[in-house]
C-alpha cells in the first residue's frame, strides 16, 4: 500500500471522525432541549421539584459528565417522592401522555441514528428496551443522561481510533523515508563508485604514458628497467587501491540491503495485521451484533452497488421492508431478552430463505430490509409468501417459553429515475399497508 493510499485513507477517516463529532454535537444539543421540555412540563408540582427543576435547566446549559447526571436524578426522584401523591399522579399521567405522544419516536430516531462502535452496540440495545418501557419523568430524564453517556463514549472511542490511525500512518510514513534514505545512499554509492573507477582510469592512463615516455627516453637497459619496475608498482598499487574500496562499497551494500530486507519484512508484517485489523473493523461495522446478519450501513453499500448494476444491465430487482408483527406485545408481555430471542429467530430464518446473490439485514428495531436480484416482482411475492408463512410455523423458545410470531412485508421493484430511497419509500409504505390490511401478510407496491 503506497503513500498516496494511506493519506488518502487518513483524510477520509479524518472526514467521517469530523462528521460524526458534527452529529454528536447535535443530538447533544436536542437532548439538552429535550430534557428543558420535560423539565417545563413538570413544573408547578411542588416548590422541591420546582427547585431541583431548575437545578437541572441550569445544568444542561454546560458540559456534563455521568456523575453529575446521576446527581440530578437522584436529586428529581427525592423531590417527586416529596410531592403530593395525587398531584405527582396527575402530573406523571401527563407526561406520560405527552412522552408517549411527542418524545418516543424523537428519542427513538435520536439513539436509531447513531453510528455506534461494535462494543457499544449492547448498551445502546439496552437503551432502546428503556426507551420502550419508559413512563414517567425520572425515567425519561434518566434515559436522556446515560445515552448522552453513550454519545460521550462513542466520541472516546472515535478519538482513540484516530489516534490508532496517526499512529499506523506516522509509522508508514517513517518506514517510507528509510526507503528514501536507502535509495539515496544506493545512489551516492553508485556516484561514488563511478568516480573511483575514473580515478583509476586516470591514474593507470597517466601511468601507461609515463611507460611509453620512460621507453622513449630511457639511456640503456638498467635504467629501463628500473623505470619500468616502478610504474607497473605503481599500477599494482592503484589496482589494489581500487579493489580494497570496492570490496568495503560491496560489504557496506550487503548490510544496507540485509538491515532493509528486514524493514521490508516487518513492513509487509505490519500490513497483513493492519489489514486484517481493518477487514475486521469492516466487518464488525457492518454487522448486527444482535443477530450477526448485515446492518442498516450494509445495506446502504450493497443497495448501493445493486442500484448501479440494475441501471447498467436493467435486470429485475426487489426491494422488501420486512416488520415483525405486534413486537412491542412481545417485548411487554415477555420482557427484552424474549424480544431479542424473536428478533435473532426471525433474522436467521429471513436469511436461510434467500439466495446467496441476495441479501437481507437489519434495518433498526424489529425492521428488517431484503434484496431479491435478478427477480421479477412475481416471482419475488411468491418468494415472500413462503418465507412469511415459514415465520408463521415457527415457534421461538425464550426461558421456557414458546412465543409464536408473524411477520408483515411490503415489496417494490426498482423503477424507472428512482433511487434507492425512493424504491424503499414505496416498499415501506406497502408494508404499512399490509399492516393496516390485517398483519401476517405481504403486499407489493
Amino acid at each position: 500500500m503506497n503513500d498516496d493510499v494511506w493519506k488518502t485513507r487518513y483524510i477520509e477517516l479524518e472526514r467521517e471522525r469530523d462528521d460524526q463529532a458534527e452529529r454528536t454535537q447535535a443530538i447533544e444539543a436536542l437532548l439538552k432541549r429535550l430534557i428543558g421540555r420535560l423539565c417545563l412540563a413538570a413544573r408547578g408540582l411542588g416548590a422541591d421539584l420546582d427547585r431541583a427543576l431548575e437545578r437541572t435547566q441550569q445544568a444542561m446549559r454546560g458540559a456534563l459528565g455521568t456523575s453529575q447526571l446521576e446527581e440530578l436524578l437522584s436529586e428529581l426522584s427525592d423531590a417527586v417522592a416529596r410531592t403530593e401523591a395525587p398531584v405527582v399522579k396527575q402530573a406523571q399521567s401527563a407526561v406520560a401522555e405527552s412522552f408517549d405522544a411527542e418524545l418516543r419516536s424523537a428519542l427513538s430516531a435520536l439513539l436509531g441514528g447513531l453510528e455506534l462502535d461494535v462494543s457499544l452496540r449492547e448498551r445502546a440495545s439496552e437503551l432502546r428496551g428503556q426507551l420502550e418501557s419508559a413512563r414517567e419523568l425520572p425515567q425519561a430524564v434518566k434515559f436522556c443522561a446515560q445515552l448522552s453517556d453513550l454519545i460521550a463514549a462513542q466520541r472516546e472511542r472515535a478519538k482513540l481510533e484516530q489516534a490508532d490511525l496517526q499512529r499506523v500512518l506516522l509509522q508508514v510514513d517513517t518506514r517510507l523515508h528509510e526507503f528514501v534514505s536507502y535509495l539515496r545512499g544506493e545512489e551516492a554509492e553508485r556516484e561514488a563508485a563511478s568516480a573511483s573507477r575514473q580515478q583509476l582510469d586516470e591514474q593507470m592512463l597517466g601511468e601507461v604514458r609515463g611507460l611509453n615516455e620512460t621507453v622513449r627516453s630511457a639511456d640503456d637497459l638498467g635504467t629501463l628497467r628500473s623505470q619500468l619496475a616502478e610504474r607497473l608498482e605503481a599500477m599494482d598499487a592503484y589496482l589494489k587501491q581500487f579493489r580494497l574500496r570496492e570490496t568495503e562499497r560491496a560489504e557496506g551494500f550487503r548490510e544496507r540491503a540485509e538491515r532493509m530486507r528486514s524493514r521490508v519484512e516487518q513492513l509487509e508484517s505490519e500490513t497483513r495485521q493492519l489489514q486484517a485489523s481493518l477487514a475486521r473493523e469492516q466487518i464488525n461495522a457492518t454487522t448486527d451484533p444482535l443477530t450477526g446478519v448485515p446492518n442498516r450501513l450494509a445495506y446502504e453499500q450493497r443497495v448501493a452497488l445493486e442500484f448501479k448494476r440494475w441501471k447498467r444491465f436493467g435486470r429485475p430487482l426487489c426491494l422488501v421492508a420486512w416488520d415483525i408483527d405486534h413486537f412491542k406485545a412481545v417485548n411487554d408481555g415477555h420482557g427484552h431478552q424474549a424480544g431479542d430471542a424473536v428478533i435473532r429467530s426471525v433474522a436467521k430464518l429471513l436469511a436461510r430463505q434467500i439466495r446467496e446473490t441476495d441479501f437481507v439485514a437489519r434495518y433498526g428495531g424489529e425492521e428488517f430490509v431484503m434484496l431479491l436480484v435478478d427477480t421479477a416482482p412475481e416471482a419475488a411475492m411468491a418468494v415472500l409468501e413462503k418465507v412469511r408463512r415459514s415465520v408463521e410455523q415457527m415457534v421461538v423458545k425464550a426461558e421456557g417459553r414458546a412465543i409464536k410470531v408473524t411477520t408483515s412485508a411490503g415489496l417494490a421493484e426498482f423503477r424507472g429515475e428512482e433511487g434507492p430511497d425512493a424504491v424503499f419509500a414505496r416498499a415501506d409504505r406497502a408494508l404499512y399497508r399490509a399492516k393496516q390490511n390485517g398483519r401476517n401478510r405481504c403486499e407489493r407496491a
